[in-house]
This record gives C-alpha cells, structure tokens and sequence, in this order.
C-alpha cells in the first residue's frame, strides 16, 4: 500500500508541472492568417465515370454561376476532338462523350476556366480475341 501511495505521489508530481505553466512563460499562440495557412478553394470540380456495358464516359462539371469554363477532348497527339463551352447561368453540368467508333488510342479530357486546369486521362483498348494453337494430349501407359 505504501508502495502505491508513493508511486501516486510521483506520478502527480510528474503531471503538476504539465498542468501550470512556469511563471513568466508564455504559451505558444496560434496565429491563423488565411492567405498563407490555408490552400486556395478549388473553383471547378470534376469527376468521370464509365456507363456500364458501354463505351460512353459521363463527365460532371461543377462551377461557380457565372464562369466561363470549356471542355476539351483531346488525343494522345493533342488534336482537339470535341470542345464544349458550358453556360455561364448554370452551376452543374453533364457531359456525354461516346467512343463506341473511335479507334484506340489514350485521350485526355481538360477542363479549364482560364485560371484553373484540370486534366482527366481516358485509356481506350480493345482486347483482341485470337484463336489458341490446337493441340493434342496422349496419355501413355
């Protein structure tokens, strides 16, 4: 029990200290100052998805009212393929591209306003189905 009691005793002598600062100290003060702590607030979102059993990829835009932001389909070569302005009265958009005839090849989707960019990759294949050799198994005793 004695053991115990002076085990208590160290532990709260220990944490005493922790709990009152020294006098004179200060603590250490959190200045917050928004232009340099936090990032900037992304202004264009985009996210893409695949429609299932399909070969057309759905692409949403969200932007602030008022913004002119464009949509570009690029090839691998960087040839425009398809350029969409979206209205400025709009927030949210819905985009449809279809590349059910369109050769293989990776493309990219850019969406910009000017300031900001963000750039979506988009791998198109098809696997290519061949014919297995024949062949024979012997079984021999």
């Amino acid at each position: 029990m004695k053991k115990l009691t002076s085990t208590l005793k160290i532990a709260l002598l220990g944490v005493l200290p922790l709990m009152n600062p020294v006098q004179g100290a200060t603590a250490p003060q959190i200045h917050t100052d928004s232009t340099q702590t936090s990032p900037r607030k992304p202004t264009l979102l985009v996210g893409m998805y695949r429609s299932i059993h399909s070969l057309t990829m759905n692409v949403l835009v969200e932007k602030p009212i008022g913004e002119k932001v464009s949509v570009t389909l690029l090839n691998k070569k960087g040839k425009v393929l398809c350029k969409e302005v979206l209205s400025v009265r709009k927030s949210r958009h819905w985009l449809k591209l279809n590349f059910a005839e369109i050769q293989d090849d990776t493309f990219s989707v850019v969406v910009t306003n000017g300031t900001d960019q963000i750039t979506k990759s988009i791998h198109l294949s098809t696997q290519r189905l061949y014919e297995m050799p024949a062949r024979t198994l012997l079984v021999m005793n």
